[in-house]
């Protein structure tokens, strides 16, 4: 059997995405089948926004302040400056040779018009996992509606990433699940979401990350990169306070801080001064290295999450902004290993005082929900598949 899987793959530089997209496929070939990922390309709308420098800019204008524009467009310049000697390239690179190079995919790279010319590669076609079904970033494909319905169609740890659905988004999810042979997603808050729009039963399944064993993971990760004890920051969002609260605690403990810079269309003022040791251009296998060896984590990722139970390390998660978007998951992994205490969600938490009273995690306290979930989650694949 041929397996054809479509996620956020195609030429992704994101930690997360790579990492669950390698993981499935390797998940799939240990058990005897033969999957590649299938290499779609997403064109997102362009929208045009002014940029807060724009804005900025105009307000003192407005206000005949030339000495404050002046200040301003030096900072620019700065910024500018700053944003191109962060090496993103490099990083961009070091994404792309794990993206190729590590994980199968398909030879051609398919958009929405032509993705239907996959469909005579693969006898069974699957979706996830990752936020395929977030109706913030809607894109057919990802609902396998290209595949006939004479072949086989699952859904695997489906993510939707948001806690409620609008009525057009509800008819997204209607028109879309009809031919399923099954179907499993990610947080269980979404089992209730979809269960109106399909007679299948909706089964909780793990991030295919979860389900790899360590030593599947040790064999991807690259040589300690750090000496010394460390705290591992990686943070994806723009708050400020978890980056303070992060420096205490590496002073208190006497730990050095490497991080891994956030870098989207350019260097995050936010990162500038943060961390002692910035690696800008960190792999996938850097960043599951990174974890392995750090002393704790802080973040506010469900990636760095995993992969520091898979290495049994001590860690704090916080929210990504101060609305909480995006939560769910970080409740359900917490809740999955008994930790929710370490999910750092509000004010009371966000503090030095709590972070410090909290006993390290006991690791090895067996977690029979997890390996539950785990056996689980094979086996929903296995009866599908095999069904």
């Amino acid at each position: 059997m041929k397996i054809g899987i479509i996620t956020h793959y195609h030429k992704s530089k994101n930690y997360g995405g790579n990492l669950q997209a390698y993981a499935l496929c390797r998940l799939l070939t240990k058990n005897g089948y033969e999957a590649e990922q299938i290499c779609y390309e997403m064109i997102m709308p362009s929208v045009k926004k002014k940029s807060i420098g724009k804005r900025i800019k105009r307000v003192l204008t407005c206000k005949n302040s030339l000495f404050f524009v002046k200040i301003f467009d030096r900072i620019t310049a700065k910024v500018k400056k700053h944003a191109i000697s962060c090496e993103k390239q490099k990083r961009d690179a070091a994404f792309l040779h794990f993206n190729r190079k590590l994980i199968p995919h398909t030879e051609k790279d398919y958009t929405e018009e032509n993705i239907r010319d996959c469909v005579d590669l693969f006898d069974t076609f699957i979706t996830g996992s990752d936020q395929v079904w977030n109706p913030l970033y809607y894109s057919s494909p990802f609902f396998l509606n290209f595949v006939p319905s004479e072949k086989r169609k699952l859904a695997y740890a489906a993510s939707i990433g948001c806690e409620s659905l609008t009525d057009a988004q509800k008819a997204i999810f209607q028109n879309s699940l009809t031919d399923y042979k099954a179907i499993s997603v990610r947080e269980g808050d979404a089992v209730a979401l979809l269960r109106e729009f399909t007679p299948l039963p909706i089964q909780v399944a793990l991030d295919p990350t979860l389900v790899l064993e360590r030593e599947d993971w040790d064999a991807v990760a690259s040589e300690r990169l750090i000496e010394g004890d460390y705290l591992f920051c990686y943070f994806l969002g723009y708050n400020r306070k978890e980056r303070k609260l992060a420096k205490k605690y590496a002073k208190k403990n006497g730990l050095k801080i490497v991080s891994i810079p956030m870098i989207l269309y350019g260097y995050s003022v936010i990162d500038w001064n943060f961390g002692d040791v910035k690696l800008n251009y960190a792999s996938p296998q850097d960043f599951i290295s990174l974890i392995k060896y750090a002393k704790c984590v802080f973040t506010d990722s469900f990636h760095a999450v995993v992969f520091s139970n898979i290495y049994q390390k001590q860690y704090f998660v916080f929210n990504r902004s101060k609305q909480g978007e995006m939560s769910t998951r970080i409740v359900d992994i917490t809740a999955l290993f008994g930790q929710e205490e370490r999910f750092c969600r509000d004010k009371t938490r966000e503090k030095l005082a709590y972070i410090t009273a909290l006993s390290d995690i006991d690791y090895k306290k067996e977690n029979e929900a997890f390996e539950n979930a785990k056996r689980e989650s094979i086996e929903f694949l296995k009866k599908n598949l095999e069904g």
